[in-house]
């Protein structure tokens, strides 16, 4: 029994490793840059495009609640009986 969960335990670990090291959802931009020019300029206008929205956002509306750039996201939650 102990085999067994120590083989299992040193098995969830090495999953564990490899899956944060090799994450789907980071970004390399010096290989996209490289690789695929037309993705990389994509993803910058829009990098550029959000950056000067939020810069320029006016803070009446509500979207833009906290001059530091703290985004509010209203949340309603609604419960039925």
């Amino acid at each position: 029994m102990k085999h067994l969960l120590l083989t299992f335990s040193f098995f969830l670990i090495l999953i564990i490793l490899i899956a944060q090291r090799n994450c789907p959802s980071t970004i390399d931009l010096a290989q996209m840059q490289t690789e695929d020019t037309d993705r990389y300029q994509r993803f910058m206008d829009l990098e550029t495009f959000t950056a000067n929205y939020s810069a320029n956002q006016n803070n009446t509306n509500g979207r833009l609640a906290n001059p530091n750039g703290i985004f509010i996201i209203f949340v309603f939650v609604h419960i039925l009986h």
